[in-house]
């Protein structure tokens, strides 16, 4: 955008406005003019120089820190001989990068020179994972971090919730199949107190167990009340 974008001087203002560029800088015929109008010789000494040493259509400075703020300079030579300068203001794109964090997990954008544009490290047991991003003729680092202290801790924390998980199901388990055996040996109990009293001549042969369950235990009840049965008979007849 900025090598096509071609601005008259009285055009600086608005356009720096409109545009999203933190500066924009134009020199015409060794002149130099900025936002607020023209700038003094000391002040377009650098800027005239830059212009005049420009041998390329565009060129990209490399990241400067500029009262915190991670500034890049794409500078613009016009066909009329005229050059303009944009600053941009890369705080934008930390705040891009910002939308991304995650807990656990970080990035840092360092540029060429070692500039850092954004990071959100922190110290501890950490593995990396860079790539490179190539920018024009520049090269910067997207680096990202992952926590394996946090990630160990969310581990420990999910096996936590499965074992207590686990032995609620488990105790769950065991009261069903406590109601289910009791109710299962219930003939089987009633049948050892009848065999008992008989043991001690206190039994009553007439008594027939009543039995509900249908499985081995309930057929074995079954068949031990018939010689009761049997047994009672015996006694009348004789």
């Amino acid at each position: 955008m900025a090598e096509n974008l071609k601005i008259g001087v009285i055009d600086i203002k608005n356009v720096q406005e409109n545009s999203g560029f933190e500066k924009i800088t134009k020199i015409v015929e060794g002149f130099a003019f900025d936002n607020n109008g023209s700038l003094t010789d000391v002040q377009a000494i650098p800027f005239i120089e830059a212009a005049e040493n420009q041998v390329e259509p565009l060129i990209i400075t490399p990241v400067v820190l500029n009262d915190a703020k991670p500034l890049m300079t794409i500078i613009a030579k016009h066909r009329d001989g005229s050059t303009t300068f944009f600053d941009l203001n890369l705080s934008e794109l930390a705040q891009f990068l910002e939308k991304f964090e995650l807990e656990g997990s970080y990035l840092e954008l360092t540029t060429q020179s070692g500039v850092t544009i954004f990071t959100n490290k922190t110290d501890g047991n950490l593995i990396l994972i860079k790539r490179e991003i190539n920018f024009s003729d520049k090269k910067w680092m997207l680096t990202g971090y992952i926590d394996l202290d946090n990630i160990q801790a969310n581990t420990h924390r999910l096996n936590k919730m499965i074992t207590i998980a686990l032995i609620i199901s488990a105790i769950g388990i065991i009261l069903v199949s406590i109601i289910a055996l009791n109710y299962a040996f219930k003939p089987l109990l009633r049948l050892q107190m009848v065999v008992s009293d008989l043991s001690h001549g206190s039994g009553d042969l007439t008594q027939r167990l009543e039995v509900k369950s249908q499985d081995e235990i309930g057929k074995i009840s079954s068949s031990e009340g018939s010689p009761h049965k049997s047994a009672s008979a015996k006694g009348c007849t004789q």
